[in-house]
This record gives structure tokens, sequence and C-alpha cells, in this order.
């Protein structure tokens, strides 16, 4: 009878840690998928960073060579000299 006991007793001990496992396995599947979206993001948020640091050089870029300056500085330095040329109209 203790035996029929002990058997009853293992089994329902053996199931709970089997769900148990079960429990932890699927918390760390969120624990995993969390840290993943973490990584996504960093990675994310890096390439917008690199992006816009390559679109700003190259809009605003300064330089004392006029072929290596940002269009936007390009085109202000163009309007400087046309206002600077100060043209006479006929």
């Amino acid at each position: 009878m203790w035996f029929l006991k002990t058997y009853i007793l293992t089994k329902s001990f053996f199931d709970q840690s089997q769900n148990t496992l079960r429990i932890n396995v699927k918390s760390k599947n969120k624990s995993a998928q969390k840290g993943q979206l973490i990584i996504e993001y960093v990675l994310l948020l890096t390439v917008v960073t690199v992006l816009a640091g390559t679109l700003i050089s190259a809009m605003i870029g300064q330089s004392d060579d006029p072929a290596s300056q940002g269009l936007i500085v390009r085109k202000w330095s163009q309007v400087v000299q046309a206002i600077a040329s100060d043209v006479i109209d006929n």
C-alpha cells in the first residue's frame, strides 16, 4: 500500500514539475523576445543615426573647398555672392 502512495505522490510530483518546467520555458521565451526587441530597437536606432549624420553632412557640410561643401551651404554662398556683387539694373 505504501508503494502505491509513493507512486501516486511521485507521479503527481513529476506532473507538477513538468508543468513548472513548461511555465519556466514560456517565461524564458518571453524574456528572450524582449531581449530581441531591445536589440532590434538599438540596431534600428543606430542605422537611423548614421543615416541622419550622413544626410546632414551631405547637406550642410562646411569646407573651404566649394566642391565638397554641402548643398545648403553652397547655395547660401551663391546667394551671398549674388547680393554682394550688387548688380545694378540697366
